[in-house]
């Protein structure tokens, strides 16, 4: 519904919003800052290569600490070990990208959980601790040589994912690389010790069993024919740009006024509302340019309180509890923040204010999505008939005070920064010899009181 006669009521203004959603190329953003992976594990351009060897023997498992002095946060283990081996390191393998309807709820990593009470552990499902980022389904057929009739089939599952909390240590198998994240913390200056991860699993399926299978042959090469990736525009805003900088100019609505999209059943999700409308002042004029350039440090980035405002209502428009409160505050159980940047814009005669830039993605069922200026929003399939959705949000303010909401009547024109990106760095794994319990030697000697016997040898 739109309500057009130009009264303001008591009532929020709902606009439909009709912004076509852009190609890849007018969404770029210039910097991604400090979300860059650099995986080892990327060879979709490599010819006959192999994506990763196997090391681990019967109960053998890495580990990672990731914030090993954080003892109340989780330990997890993600993956499985293959054991049924199909071919030989001899087979070369040719494999098809399939569509993302290709991809099923059963591709999904394996996560296991252990804590105090439960030092055995229990399967979970891993979108309660990681959201999706990239995932894919390649056809592969491996043979000892091209013109033999036998071959191999089986499926090539790639499954790139992001930590919602902090994690205290993750065990993982061979096919799984895990890199050290930022998630959303009280104070930054805790940044440093209290960590979440972005991890890349690739495994093979037998097709018809879905059994993990292990395959040690050679890949050659990858076709690649599905073009973006899993999330699908729904409402993105256009942007010009050339090499080094690119042009914004944010759409505002009148206060109380926001879009509205549908984005999955009305019966499977609730409603978030995202976003600010609370401006205070404005800036500039409408000829003027502000010229934006990456701060490297701010101790609010990555901090609850610079996060974007979130409203969770369940049908008929009420606040839900379930998803925490204070009712605007962004529920950390539920996304997880992939990157968030600070810009410092200047205009006029010395003038200034921040350009705060944060990207999220919900791991909860969404129905609907209400957003204010500055939200573009993407949708993807979350799993079973359900959707969610990616959210960036583009918010400028004081640059003194995060809550003082402004508009700026010019362009905003955004440079691209001297290092255009900080890449994440691998965290180095482990071998534990679970088979024997009391060879210390292969576990850190600062984490092994972390851990209870029972923990290990259930691994």
């Amino acid at each position: 519904m739109f309500e057009s006669n130009g009264s303001r009521s008591n009532k929020p203004f709902i606009w439909h919003n009709n912004r076509m959603p852009p190609t890849d190329r007018h969404t770029r953003v210039l910097a991604l800052y400090g979300t860059e992976y650099t995986w080892e594990m990327d060879s979709l351009h490599e010819r006959c290569h192999r994506d990763f060897h196997y090391s681990l023997v019967g109960k053998d498992i890495f580990g990672s600490a990731v914030s090993p002095n954080q003892l109340q946060t989780p330990f997890l283990r993600v993956g499985e070990f293959a054991g049924k081996k199909i071919g030989s390191k001899f087979h070369v393998s040719h494999c098809e990208r399939l569509g993302h309807d290709h991809y099923l709820d059963e591709f999904k990593p394996k996560l296991h959980i252990y804590d105090e009470s439960r030092p055995i552990g229990t399967d979970v499902n891993i979108l309660s601790y990681f959201t999706f980022y990239e995932r894919q389904v390649w056809n592969c057929t491996a043979k000892l040589r091209p013109k033999l009739a036998e071959s191999v089939n089986f499926y090539r599952i790639v499954n790139v994912m992001h930590g919602i909390g902090p994690i205290n240590t993750i065990f993982y198998f061979d096919g799984v690389e895990v890199m050290q994240a930022n998630c959303p913390i009280e104070n930054a200056k805790d940044i440093p010790n209290i960590q979440t991860v972005a991890f890349k699993e690739i495994k093979f399926l037998e097709p018809s069993t879905r059994e993990l299978v292990r395959y040690t042959g050679k890949i050659d090469p990858l076709f690649d024919t599905i073009q973006g990736s899993i999330f699908k525009a729904v409402d993105v805003l256009k942007s010009s740009y050339d090499d080094d900088e690119y042009f914004e100019e944010l759409p505002y609505l009148e206060k109380t006024m926001f879009y509205t999209q549908i984005i999955g059943d009305e019966n499977m999700g609730p409603t978030l509302r995202i976003g600010s409308d609370n401006f205070v002042g404005t800036y500039g004029y409408k000829n003027q340019v502000a010229k934006c350039r990456l701060e490297e440090e701010n101790n609010l980035l990555y901090t609850e309180e610079y996060l974007p405002n979130c409203l969770v209502l369940e049908n008929g428009g009420k606040f839900s509890e379930m998803y925490g409160s204070p009712p605007r505050k962004l529920n950390l159980n539920f996304f997880s923040t992939m990157r968030q940047e600070s810009w410092i814009c200047s205009w006029g005669a010395n003038q200034v204010f921040t350009r705060r830039v944060t990207e999220i993605v919900a791991a909860i069922p969404v129905a609907k999505v209400e957003y204010y200026s500055g939200v573009d929003v993407w949708k993807y399939k979350l799993e079973g008939e359900s959707f969610s959705i990616r959210i960036r949000e583009t918010y400028y303010h004081k640059t003194d005070n995060k809550d003082y909401q402004i508009r700026f009547n010019g362009k905003v024109k955004v440079l691209r920064p001297e290092r255009k990106t900080i890449e994440k760095r691998k965290i180095e794994p482990y071998l534990y010899l679970t088979g024997n319990t009391t060879d210390q030697f292969n576990i850190p000697k600062e984490n092994w009181g972390a851990f209870d016997v029972n923990m290990i040898d259930s691994l």
